[in-house]
């Protein structure tokens, strides 16, 4: 043993070499798949066996059949895992496709996270996943494709791998000797010790209670590498646990502990004659194998024993009792015909065998032969029959209905068979009666029962009575015991030969198990065999069900399998709340689980709701409502009713309901709105419920056909079950949201998400909080069939982008212009989208999206506007949302991004755990400002306050989208998490905010004069924030302007533009240029507004005009025309901000300081000026043609801040000057006429 694996291990001096590198381990395990079950070799069952280095390993729905270099695991839709302690560096495995030809790959997982694939296919492939370097205990899982593909699996091969410095020693081959151990053997347990720095010591810790292991004995090398240790003989149904300690001759030794192994100590059962077996399932093999038959490839496998060049041998007979034996059995072909069997004798306890007959079948069915074994020559005590496959060994045999009784010296005993008791499962309050079929050629003279509680000991006696042919049954059962009573009986037959002969069976048991008590609420992992056995001792039945430990631990539910509830006394609740982990395994094959309630102990069901499995561990709720369910012994059934493969299903809990319930208009026990807590269950069972005030819940169900709308903050505990509508409301007051939610929460079900526009044809940033499976055309366009369908007035809008309607999904216009684009970082444009039939929602996508209302918009009309309602129906997103945006060529570049969650954000959280971008500010499309909207520049921290007095602030609402300038080239990394939200921080794209603070700061906004006149919005602006100590370069602290769509107004710094420029305090002789262009009217207002800086004095420089306007403390208003036809007056550096010192002799108090004339120029013979000054006021107006001749002069009186002025029609076009004379003060103003 310790040979082999030291000529693996010991690789000369490259050994040497890796033991002095910390990514390297020196250990090596190897599975050969020898120790795996027979049982059922060709039948695909859940396979548990000790490995050959004393690893527990597990197979699902697996055969062990089949062989590569040796024994093989073959593994269907299912897995192979184990825990492999000491590390793994590489893993090396055999893999071979069987039964059928084709290619596939198994996937390789260390601790949950996928290390690798290796690939199969009909011929044997042998491939090596290096680098895996994983130290410590580790989680080996091998998984098929799930594809029906039979996989086998050998040799697998891994190297150990420690963290640096020493390492343990590495400990394999562990097994005791014998491995079928009775009470007079004293095991010897052996094991490979290997460690490049020698073993120091090596200990065995044994005991009786496994976790305690107090006895010790010091283990001796044997040979090799190869260390052992006896463990005394125990007593008949002893367990004993043991594990093995060794410790490395290092100057700083390491310790490793191996697996605890476990065996039991089980006498043979007495064996007598007569025998009779059928082998038709897995207990006739195990009695088989209790009274001592030793097979040796040969297992059950359905309903025969299948034996493949093997053999069975019978326990020992005492051949002096009898003087001769008829053995019968039936044998049948497997594989094809060919195969012989040979029955042998053996005289002196198997030592040597001598051959009786031989036997050939010629039918898969299995049918009967004979053997007549004479023993007037064979008298040993300990006499053996064996029967061996000798021919045809590349087929098998099957082998069934052995039955050995006495034939030669006259009358022969009868025989006892088909023993059973009713009822299987035994409760105190069970009188129990036994049957059994008792054969005779003479007829029975009598039967009879003995029992007692004491084994051997068997005092009180009930006759059997002949029921039907050849069965009998009790003429009175066995009375009633107390629970935990093992109650012991045999059956003794007696013939009706002159001379009879009386058999006795062998003895047989039974032990009184009262269901433990069942109450609710109930709760069961259902991951261990712990967790089974006291679902059973409570009373669960489970159906075609099997436990598996490996992967987690479930149950896993077969098709057509099922778990039924012990009963349930319904009278005693009102209504009940069901919750269960489940997932596919073998992977999506349709499978589907149906949960269904009895009312009367089973005898019929009412199906409650069937779930389609999913590929994953998801947690499903389900109400019951008992109001019509009053049975006492009611009771719950999950049954896989749909799909092939499997189910994984486990974490079953039952409880009453005990929280907010809502049922066709009413809640009960009241609202829940504003006054629940995080430990309440809510439940809407039918009809609309609404959440009006911020609500806090731990679990809530939405049943089937029913709906529950969010109108504020919702907080949850646990998990959301929605098999019905669940709706967060948007509208101009409020929108419906989620507050943070717990990492183990889960959201069951499609959520759909409203988000609020109002009556603004405009441009937005969106995105959803939801991922849909369904298309955008049929969440924001409603799923409408054409440009004029409107399927829900007040939802929905219009999405354009292609001359014939509903091409890609798009509504048809005149002129096919898109209206959702996504962004081109690279190129820093607006892209079109190029569907909305095929693309999908996903959460945190960012969008621009033209607005023009709901679909009740008619597309020819430039104009027409109305509020609307963008719906969405999908996976709600929660958790952590990383945005990776690639593409950024430089400092400054724009990138668009998406709020991913139902919830307001505080942008300032969200930017702490991001990279690359200039968290000093962010943009908001806000659709209320200009025409059709504009960009916010939002100044963080702060976020409160901006130029345009927007309600932007750091507050990104649900369904919204934003832009952020990257701090450098490369990818900008946004990421949300949920402690980012900030619900209830409502803004809306309708009211009015607050224009930024400072100390000192200069603030320019752009109006339409109609607008300015009318209290109309702002079209775009910028600030200069002034501090000393801020640095006149382009830094973080400047905002990089985004270009609007139409009007824009910025500050030109060397050549970038800014809406927000971070200066020093302003010096004399400096002059900010200001960008303008976008222009769409004629007429505009510059709105300039100084704060503080009391130290200079600032003028407006119109370089078109000519005009120099003093901008005093407070607010300017500045009136200017621009004309198409004029580049001049569209000249993007026309204006400018130039800057004085504030001395003394500054005429700060001059009635013409604000004087503004527009439109200029002028197209018709009326122009306007305005002066607030000189409202009330009477001046000397004069106009003149450059070479001073004077036109008109005439007294104006301001009867207000503007007055008009007329001239008649005959004046030719060209520049004209305006002088106005007041109170001994003179200004001149140039005109242009065109």
């Amino acid at each position: 043993m310790g040979s082999n694996l030291r000529k693996r291990l010991h690789l000369g001096g490259l050994l040497v070499l890796l033991l002095l590198t910390a990514s390297a381990g020196w250990g090596q395990g190897h599975e050969t798949f020898t120790n795996v079950p027979t049982a059922s070799p060709g039948s695909y069952n859940v396979r548990t066996w000790i490995g050959d280095n004393g690893e527990e390993w597990n197979a699902t729905d697996a055969r062990t059949d089949q062989n590569i270099v040796g024994k093989a695991i073959t593994v269907r839709n299912g897995e192979l895992s184990t825990t492999i302690l000491g590390g793994v560096g590489s893993l090396t495995l055999s893999t071979q496709r069987k039964f059928s030809g084709g290619t596939g790959v198994v996937t390789i997982s260390i601790n949950g996270n996928q290390v690798g694939t290796v690939p199969y296919d009909d011929t044997v492939q042998t491939t090596t996943i290096s680098g895996i370097e994983v130290s410590g205990s580790v989680a080996l899982l091998v998984e098929t494709p799930g594809n029906g593909d039979r996989v086998a699996i050998d040799d697998v091969i891994w190297t150990a791998f420690g963290s640096g410095g020493n390492t343990a020693p590495f400990i394999t081959n562990v097994a005791h000797t014998p491995t079928s151990v009775t009470s007079t053997d004293a095991p010897i347990v052996n094991a490979d010790i290997i460690d490049s720095d020698g073993i120091a010591s090596a200990e065995l810790h044994w005991g009786t209670v496994s976790g305690s292991l107090s006895n010790t004995v010091a283990m001796t090398l044997d040979a090799g590498d190869t260390y052992m240790a006896t463990i005394p003989a125990q007593a008949d149904g002893t367990t004993i646990y043991y594990e093995i300690e060794a410790i490395d001759a290092n100057a700083t030794p390491e310790t490793t502990t191996s697996p605890e192994q476990s065996y039991t100590v089980e006498d043979p059962l007495p064996f007598g004659i007569p025998y009779f077996n059928a082998f038709t399932n897995q207990d006739d093999f195990n009695e088989a194998v209790g009274y001592g038959f030793e097979f040796t490839n040969a297992s059950q496998n359905g309903s025969y024993v299948l034996i493949t060049s093997g053999s069975i041998v019978t326990p020992a007979i005492d051949f002096s009792a009898y003087t001769g034996l008829t053995v019968s059995f039936d044998l049948g072909t497997y594989g094809g015909n060919g195969a012989q069997m040979d029955v042998l004798v053996s005289n002196d306890n198997g030592a040597n065998y001598t051959l009786l007959g031989t036997f050939t079948p010629t039918s898969s069915t299995p049918s009967g032969f004979e053997q007549v074994i004479d023993l007037t020559s064979l008298n040993g005590t300990n006499g053996r029959v064996k029967f061996e496959q000798t021919a045809g060994t590349q087929n098998s045999l099957r082998f069934k209905s052995l039955n050995i009784e006495e034939s030669q010296g006259g009358n022969q005993g009868p025989v006892i068979t088909n023993i059973n008791h009713s009822p299987a499962v035994v409760s105190s309050s069970d009188a129990v009666m036994v049957s059994a079929d008792i054969d005779d050629v003479d007829g029975i003279a009598s039967a009879e029962l003995h029992w007692g509680t004491t084994s051997g000991s068997l005092g009180n006696t009930i006759a059997m009575n002949l029921d039907n042919g050849s069965t009998y049954v009790l003429s009175s059962a066995i009375p009633a015991q107390v629970d935990g009573t093992t109650v012991y009986y045999e059956i003794e037959a007696a013939d009706s030969n002159a001379e009879p002969i009386t058999t006795i069976s062998p003895e047989q048991s039974y032990t009184v198990a009262d269901p433990v008590a069942f109450g609710i609420p109930y709760i069961n992992a259902l991951r261990n065999q712990v967790d089974l056995d006291e679902a059973i001792g409570y009373g669960f039945m489970f159906d075609n069900t099997s436990l598996v430990t490996s992967a987690g631990g479930y149950i896993k539910i077969e098709v057509g399998g099922s778990i039924v509830s012990p009963a349930i006394d319904f009278s005693m609740y009102e209504r009940l709340l069901v919750n269960f982990d489940m997932t596919t395994f073998g992977g999506n094959n349709g499978q589907e689980l149906s949960v269904s309630v009895s009312n009367d102990n089973g005898v019929s069901y009412s199906l409650l709701e069937s779930y389609i499995v999913p590929g994953g561990y998801v947690t499903f709720e389900k109400f019951i409502d008992l109001s019509t369910l009053s049975g006492t012994n009611g009771r719950i059934k999950f049954e896989m009713t749909g799909g092939t493969a499997a189910i994984r299903f486990r974490d079953l809990g039952i409880q009453e309901f005990l929280g907010y319930f809502y049922n066709n208009g009413s809640w009960s026990p009241a609202d829940p709105s504003g006054v629940s807590t995080e430990l309440d269950d809510f439940y809407v069972n039918e009809g609309t419920a609404t959440l009006t005030a911020s609500t806090s819940a731990r679990n809530i169900t939405i049943n089937t056909g029913a709906t529950l709308k969010v109108e504020n903050v919702l907080t949850i505990a646990g998990n959301i079950n929605n098999n019905g509508d669940f709706i967060f409301v948007s509208n101009e007051t409020v929108n419906g949201e989620l507050a943070s939610v717990p990492s183990t929460s889960n959201i069951l079900g499609e959520i759909t998400v409203q988000r609020y526009m109002s009556q603004n044809r405009a441009y937005r940033m969106v995105s959803s909080p939801v991922t849909t499976t369904s298309t955008i055309h049929d969440n924001w366009q409603e799923g409408a069939t054409s440009n004029v369908d409107n399927p829900r007035p007040g939802f929905g809008t219009h999405i354009t982008g292609s001359t014939i309607d509903q091409q890609n999904g798009f509504d048809g216009t005149g002129t096919g212009n898109p209206s959702m684009f996504t962004v081109n970082v690279a190129t820093q444009a607006f892209e079109p989208i190029d569907n909305t039939d095929v693309n999908t929602l996903s959460a945190g996508k960012g969008y621009l999206l033209f607005v023009r209302g709901d679909r009740s918009i008619d597309l020819t009309n430039d104009f027409s506007a109305n509020e609307t309602v963008l719906e969405a129906k999908g996976s709600l997103f929660t958790g952590t949302n990383t945005q990776t945006i690639s593409g950024a060529n430089a400092a400054g570049d724009f990138v668009m991004f998406g709020n991913p969650y139902q919830s307001a954000v505080n942008i300032n959280s969200v930017f702490a755990n991001s990279t690359n971008i200039n968290p000093g500010f962010y943009y908001v499309y806000d659709p209320t400002l200009a025409d059709h909207g504009a960009y916010v520049t939002v100044s963080l921290p702060a976020g409160g306050n901006n130029t345009f007095e927007s309600v932007a602030n750091q507050y990104l609402q649900p369904g919204q989208g934003a832009q952020v300038a990257t701090a450098a080239a490369g990818d900008a990394v946004i990421v949300f998490n949920e402690d980012d939200k900030a619900p209830g921080n409502f803004t809306a794209t309708n009211r009015g905010g607050n224009r930024s603070m400072s100390d000192d700061m200069l603030i320019t906004q752009l109006y339409t004069a109609d607008n300015y006149n009318n209290g109309g919005p702002v079209h775009d602006s910028f600030g200069i924030m002034f501090a000393e100590g801020n640095n006149n370069e382009l830094t973080n602290e400047d905002a990089v302007k985004p270009m609007n769509f139409y009007e824009n107004l910025g500050i030109d710094n060397n050549g970038t533009l800014l809406s927000i420029e971070s200066r020093e305090m302003p010096q004399a002789g400096e002059i900010y240029t200001m960008f303008s262009d976008g222009y769409q009217s004629t007429n505009y207002v510059l709105k300039l507004m100084v704060d503080g800086l009391e130290d200079s004095v600032f003028f407006l420089e119109d370089q078109f005009t000519g005009a120099s306007i003093l901008l005093e403390t407070g607010t300017t208003a500045y009136s200017f025309s621009v004309d198409e036809n004029d580049p001049l007056s569209l000249a993007t550096d026309r204006f400018s901000i130039r800057v004085e010192d504030n001395v003394v002799g500054v005429n700060d108090n001059s009635l013409l300081s604000d004087v503004s004339l527009y439109p200029n120029p002028i197209t018709d013979n009326t122009f306007f000026i305005n002066a607030p000054k000189l409202n009330g006021k009477e001046l000397t107006l004069s106009l003149s043609d450059l070479s001073g001749r004077i036109i008109l002069e005439e007294p104006v009186e301001f009867v207000s801040n503007t007055v008009a002025i007329s001239f008649n029609n005959n004046l030719a076009s060209g520049v004209y000057i305006v002088t106005l004379n007041v109170g001994g003060e003179s200004q001149a103003f140039r005109i242009i006429k065109q």
